[in-house]
């Protein structure tokens, strides 16, 4: 297992409001979360991941012209 972030670390990360990321939670999106007792956190990999996602997702100018 990678290291474990909490929400306050992961916005840091993501530049990401707090509330945003307990909001996607909810809604059921944005990097995977899990509860450890009561506590909310992340694997830094599955962070790096959706960012990497992000990215891939949204780049303009990946694919070339048909």
């Amino acid at each position: 297992m990678s290291e474990l972030l909490d929400t306050d670390q992961v916005a840091e990360m993501t530049g990401l409001a707090v509330n945003t990321l307990r909001s996607w939670r909810w809604q059921g999106v944005g990097p995977r979360s899990f509860k450890v007792g009561r506590w909310v956190r992340y694997e830094r990999s599955d962070v790096v991941a959706w960012l990497a996602a992000q990215k891939a997702s949204t780049s303009a100018g990946g694919a070339p012209a048909a």
